[in-house]
């Protein structure tokens, strides 16, 4: 197990898929549902983040010409 943070929110998180692996702190991780499912690069983690606020913003505003319920 190991703690994880993300964006300031912090959880317990398996390391069990990851096993013969030496995960370090510090290391960014790809996490779903409570599982570290590979080791990624700082690089690859900042890119995501980037990706997944861009996909929110676009969330938040509504299509033109689109009725909104």
């Amino acid at each position: 197990m190991a703690r994880c943070e993300a964006r300031g929110v912090r959880r317990d998180v398996s390391l069990t898929l990851l096993d013969g692996l030496d995960v370090a702190v510090g290391d960014h991780v790809l996490v779903h549902v409570g599982y570290a499912l590979q080791i990624i690069s700082a690089d690859d983690a900042s890119e995501s983040w980037e990706l997944f606020d861009q996909i929110g913003a676009a969330l938040d505003t509504p299509e033109q010409g689109r009725a909104v319920a």
